[in-house]
């Protein structure tokens, strides 16, 4: 790949995480007490975009060469890159670290968001005799969980969201992807100083 190409994918990725990165200061993403109250979903939402734009870069079989590019030199892996065992020890051995699935190529991550229209037009029927709570921050008790339907929860003790889920799903944790975050961005600045014309 031509070093002004890759350059501007590096860029854009660094551009992307810095957007997320302000999203999460000023929506109160890493916070435990939420003052802007009015716009934290505003955030939320724009949050999740962010973090799909920089899925859909490295995570793009369209493009599959220019992503796998990218995934290799800041070292973020998807399952299909470390299914192979021998390909994941020699990875841990070349990194000196233990690799994982990176949470920035979680595909159902990216996709909680889109086609909301749908997952309402499929939820609703099943909310009979339920309360419905949208738009959400809170610690609920189990009883809270069984008579409730919570279109869209943030739950401010672990930092994790549900859309439509049950509670025993598996929510959204964002503190692994605010981590992740930070270790790819500063893989792009270290990437883009050392890249030779």
């Amino acid at each position: 790949m031509a070093y002004d190409e890759f350059h501007s994918y590096l860029k854009e990725c660094e551009d992307e995480i810095n957007i997320a990165g302000d999203i999460m200061i000023y929506g109160d993403l890493i916070h435990r007490r939420i003052t802007h109250v009015d716009k934290f979903w505003y955030h939320v939402q724009a949050f999740f975009f962010s973090v799909g734009m920089i899925n859909d870069s490295m995570n793009n079989r369209k493009y599959n060469a220019r992503s796998t590019t990218l995934r290799r030199n800041l070292e973020t892996f998807s399952s299909d890159d470390i299914r192979d065992n021998g390909y994941r020890k020699k990875l841990e051995y070349d990194l000196c670290r233990k690799v994982s699935d990176s949470p920035l190529l979680s595909k159902s991550f990216r996709n909680c968001l889109t086609h909301f229209d749908e997952k309402l037009e499929e939820n609703y029927p099943k909310f009979k005799g339920k309360i419905i709570i949208d738009n959400d921050f809170a610690v609920y008790t189990d009883e809270d969980k069984r008579s409730c339907i919570f279109v869209r929860n943030y739950n401010i003790d672990d930092k994790s969201f549900t859309f439509f889920e049950k509670f025993d799903k598996k929510p959204y944790r964002i503190a692994p992807v605010i981590e992740e975050l930070k270790r790819v961005r500063d893989k792009c600045v270290s990437e883009m100083m050392t890249l030779k014309r």
